[in-house]
């Protein structure tokens, strides 16, 4: 496999939890063995430490200027945690309509893609971190997957096998594919990111190791924030989100997804492949989602009105 585009770059950077080197030698170790036909150029600040961040919010956004000064064509997470939303407010997105430049992560950036999504309507990808995603063995899936984001070509998926948990008589549905964890999509709420919602939109939320009665209130937060007002279709992968020993009897995730979301006419989908998982399918934001009931598949398309 290779990319359509000749010396394609990818800038890592750092924004979120600190960077262990030797996780980080080992996981560029692994990518470049995987990932042919690329040029790697790292962030100056990627090592640095405050606390248990990468550095400064001042060093994340030195960062991200200096790799796109240096015609990157995709900022790629090294890894985690939380910080993202602490600078989101300050990046200058101008500079990202200038390049086209994508970014790819997932769970804490979140915060980052939907809020670069909103701002510049390039399409962003909910998909590998350097260090979460190479630092060990990975599938030729994801290599397929990761080589047809950076091509901007199109992708599909099956949920044939998927719970439906919520069934409605809609048999085609299109949107905007817009993906999330949720503990962190909550804090969009109120923003000027959250415009991205007013949109026809397929959501995909994830989150891990939350207990179900945590899912139940940020599930309602977002209601409550006017989230789901245009949402064609919702599929969810809470991985892990089960009830501690004292909390034993609350209702499922299942249960509180159908009365909190009762009052709309979209389907809800069990789809237990894009979050915190080992073999994650990559979401692209941005693309047009078009569902198809009659074959349990969903693609995405870059070019689609």
């Amino acid at each position: 496999m290779q990319t359509n585009k000749n010396n394609f770059k990818i800038g890592l950077f750092a924004p979120a939890d600190y960077i262990d080197k030797n996780k980080f030698q080992k996981a560029i170790y692994n990518f470049k063995s995987k990932i042919k036909n690329i040029e790697i150029i790292a962030a100056p600040n990627i090592f640095k430490k405050r606390g248990l961040f990468a550095g400064t919010v001042e060093q994340k956004l030195a960062d991200i200027k200096y790799l796109i000064d240096a015609n990157v064509d995709m900022l790629m997470a090294i890894k985690g945690g939380y910080g993202s939303a602490r600078f989101i407010e300050n990046l200058d997105y101008s500079k990202f309509l200038k390049t086209k430049i994508s970014i790819m992560g997932y769970s804490d950036l979140t915060a980052l893609l939907i809020a670069a999504y909103s701002q510049t309507k390039i399409p962003m990808f909910y998909g590998y971190m350097l260090v979460s995603d190479f630092y060990e063995s990975i599938s030729a899936e994801q290599i397929k997957l990761f080589y047809r984001a950076i091509n901007r070509q199109t992708f599909s998926y099956s949920f044939e096998k998927c719970k439906i948990i919520k069934q409605t008589k809609i048999k085609k549905i299109n949107g905007i594919a817009i993906a999330g964890c949720l503990s962190v999509l909550c804090g969009l709420a109120g923003t000027r990111f959250s415009k991205v919602f007013e949109n026809n939109n397929i959501l995909f939320l994830e989150d891990i190791n939350e207990e179900p009665y945590k899912i139940d209130r940020m599930i309602t937060h977002l209601k409550n924030a006017d989230f789901f007002k245009n949402t064609k279709c919702l599929f969810v992968d809470f991985n892990n989100c089960k009830a501690s020993e004292k909390n034993k009897g609350t209702i499922s995730i299942k249960t509180a997804l159908l009365e909190i979301l009762g009052d709309y006419n979209f389907p809800i989908i069990n789809f237990p492949h894009f979050g915190h998982r080992k073999k994650r399918k990559i979401i692209p934001i941005g693309y047009n989602a078009e569902i198809n009931f009659a074959i349990s598949e969903i693609k995405f398309n870059p070019n689609a009105k």
